[in-house]
């Protein structure tokens, strides 16, 4: 979120970021299944900062965002599970990865956050190349 904030003021839009993180500091919800915050509205403000050219990061639940990550950097060949069960914790574990730690499988912080969901089982993502 600091990115598209700094985005928005280089672009002459910091209304819009200010905008953006009160509504995001004031819908904070917190989410039991991953001991995370996540906000759950801010739309509005999201798509002020859209119209001012600005990529907004994905909001809303980390399984959510974590499964969309999967099928982005897979490029559209996997399909994740849904978000239910064993799954929910695991992918949102996938939420702030990076395309390359999702598809390399070398990612410390994301295969120590798969195993405190799962007890040690490998992550539900595609396979590494």
């Amino acid at each position: 979120m600091e990115d598209a904030v700094q985005s928005a003021e280089r672009r002459g839009c910091p209304e819009a970021a200010d905008a953006f993180m009160r509504c995001v500091d004031a819908d904070i919800e917190c989410m039991g299944d991953r001991n995370a915050a996540e906000p759950t509205r801010c739309e509005t403000e999201k798509d002020a900062l859209a119209t001012c050219g600005v990529r907004v990061p994905l909001l809303g639940p980390l399984c959510e965002r974590g499964a969309q990550r999967v099928r982005d950097c897979a490029g559209g060949l996997f399909e994740p599970a849904p978000c239910a069960g064993p799954s929910r914790c695991t992918y949102a574990c996938y939420a702030t990865a990076t395309c390359d730690d999702v598809l390399s499988g070398r990612s410390r912080q994301l295969d120590e956050c798969v195993a405190r969901c799962v007890g040690g089982m490998p992550p539900p993502g595609p396979s590494p190349r």
